[in-house]
């Protein structure tokens, strides 16, 4: 339902990065890795300072299980942009599931956890 959405966002204004970062990430929940990528690249290309697309890219990599790559971009991110939506929250739920995961026990999904 959200891709419409951001369909007209970037109609609207072709030049905002965020609507392309946000399809992306719609884009890749729904298995269509290669588009959804396709766009956070083009987000990168209007502001290659785009805290919101390193996030994505994040919750990306957390969603496959690489919580190391995940951690860095979060990382990432909150360098760029402290403010950047619920990233002190993905940085702890990562680290905590890098924990968990270091520790022998069985992490938690991104569903679990609202990601």
């Amino acid at each position: 339902e959200a891709i419409p959405l951001f369909d007209r966002a970037i109609e609207l204004n072709k030049d905002f990065a965020y609507s392309y970062c946000n399809r992306g990430l719609s884009k890749i929940k729904l298995g269509q890795i290669v588009e959804g990528f396709q766009d956070i690249n083009r987000s990168f290309e209007l502001d290659p300072n785009n805290s919101y697309g390193f996030r994505t890219l994040g919750i990306y990599y957390f969603d496959k299980g690489d919580l190391n790559d995940a951690l860095q971009l979060f990382i990432k991110a909150k360098e760029l942009d402290n403010t950047t939506h619920m990233i002190d929250e993905l940085i702890s739920t990562t680290k905590d599931q890098i924990d968990i995961k270091t520790s022998g026990n069985q992490g938690i999904s991104s569903n679990e956890t609202g990601l």
